[in-house]
């Protein structure tokens, strides 16, 4: 339900009693709160779903989008930089620090950070009406990353396979 942007769906399956207390349900339920905008609530559930798993990629940068939401960019930047020590090659984790340079007016780290797949960042600047090769702006950059953030809706999964599942909805050929 996540990956079909189905978030109040998800919540309620993630809420069932036999998925309630999964270690990986923590992490989903509060995608799921944050996409639906309850951040407060999201945090809640990032904050424990990184006690647990404090290894769990996919739950820092979750956790890293909910806390720069919040307007906590020091603790969303400590985020996105640990889920890169786990997988230096995590896309959203690398997404999630040019938007806080961007944020900061730092475009020299931005630029410096950007390191997505070039089929990534095709198919997501094809989705965000960019031009396909480059170079961006700042807002350009800000609006390519954050296409790419609605691309992977309820997914901050970085395994490469499954960048095949939804890059094709980014236009990808």
């Amino acid at each position: 339900m996540l990956w079909l942007g189905r978030y109040k769906e998800a919540l309620a399956l993630l809420n069932a009693r036999g998925a309630r207390e999964h270690h990986l349900a923590w992490c989903w339920r509060g995608a799921a709160l944050f996409k639906l905008g309850r951040h407060a609530a999201a945090l809640a559930q990032l904050d424990r779903a990184v006690a647990l798993r404090p290894g769990d990629a996919e739950a820092l940068v979750w956790r890293g989008e909910a806390l720069h939401a919040a307007g906590r960019a020091a603790e969303a930047g400590r985020d996105m930089q640990a889920a890169l020590r786990i997988n230096p090659d995590n896309i959203w984790a690398r997404a999630g620090l040019v938007l806080l340079h961007l944020q900061d007016g730092d475009l020299n780290a931005a630029l410096a950070e950007f390191k997505l797949p070039p089929p990534v960042t095709a198919a997501v600047a094809r989705r965000a009406g960019l031009k396909v090769n480059g170079p961006y702006s700042p807002a350009e950059l800000r609006r390519l990353l954050l296409a790419l953030r609605e691309a992977g809706r309820g997914c901050r999964r970085h395994e490469a396979y499954l960048r095949a599942l939804w890059l094709p909805s980014c236009g990808a050929l």
